[in-house]
């Protein structure tokens, strides 16, 4: 389960995983961004496999202007 702050402007957030630190997919893991300051990950999840994310905040134009640590 991420949570992460609401972030001031904010409307909208895409979520990026990746298999370690700095090895994060370029791509969102969802086709759509989100609303709310959590999501809980189920997809194609392995047992034992270690996972990093970050999260990006998108403005009302739909452009990413804040990114969370990893």
């Amino acid at each position: 389960m991420l949570t992460w702050d609401e972030v001031a402007g904010a409307t909208q957030y895409f979520i990026y995983r990746g298999f370690g630190a700095g090895e994060e997919f370029e791509t969102p893991l969802l086709d759509f961004p989100i609303m709310e300051t959590s999501f809980k990950d189920e997809i194609n999840i392995k047992d034992g496999q270690e996972y990093c994310y970050y999260v990006t905040a998108l403005g009302a134009d739909a452009a990413e202007f804040a990114r969370s640590n990893e």
